[in-house]
């Protein structure tokens, strides 16, 4: 109940890594199971990753949207999270930086014969291995898109225009991007982090 958006953009949230829920379930399953996790620390008190944690701050998201936008949250709402989730993507980030090679299917990935094969060492070899991305992902907020090397340049490019797409688009808030790239208060900012994302000096 003490846990902070805040701390789960920042990996503070206690919240364990993955917490065992298979990513081909609902969505909605990581809202319906949170109660049964037990937190590895207090809120606010360790660092640690947590996909579960990324999944559940980009749920929020599509929750507060709809409650802005609609007034109240529904339980077709809480069915469709993924759907909300890749809508929100598409129309607040992925569209306005012009990512048009980006999306969180791995079918439509796979449809357009850019995506890459995953691969693993057998023996010492690399050899192709069964993907394990599934449709619809529940944990695709924490690594499920599936882009390009141009459309992630977009982003970055993006991130260091603070805010503003090649095109010359304001996607964001210089404030927001700049509150995003300072390292995190307390335990995060040991581990260079700031809001999901870490936070590096290069000597170059």
């Amino acid at each position: 109940a003490t846990i902070t958006i805040r701390q789960l953009l920042d990996m503070t949230s206690g919240l364990p890594r993955d917490a065992n829920i298979n990513t081909d379930e609902p969505a909605r399953a990581l809202l319906d199971r949170l109660n049964q996790q037990t937190i590895i620390a207090a809120p606010g008190t360790t660092y640690q990753y947590s996909n579960l944690s990324s999944s559940l701050a980009a749920y929020l998201a599509v929750l507060a949207n709809v409650k802005a936008t609609k007034g109240q949250i529904t339980d077709s709402d809480l069915d469709n999270l993924h759907a909300g989730y890749t809508d929100l993507l598409k129309t607040k980030v992925l569209t306005p930086i012009g990512m048009n090679n980006s999306t969180l299917s791995a079918t439509s990935a796979l449809g357009t014969n850019l995506l890459s094969k995953s691969h693993e060492r057998v023996n010492g070899n690399f050899t192709v291995s069964e993907s394990i991305d599934t449709d619809p992902d529940n944990l695709a907020p924490a690594g499920g898109l599936k882009s390009t090397v141009s459309d992630m340049l977009g982003f970055v490019i993006t991130d260091m225009q603070q805010g503003i797409s090649p095109t010359g688009v304001r996607v964001v808030s210089a404030a927001n991007v700049s509150a995003r790239q300072k390292l995190s208060p307390g335990p995060a900012s040991n581990m260079d982090y700031g809001l999901s994302i870490d936070v590096v000096t290069l000597n170059n």
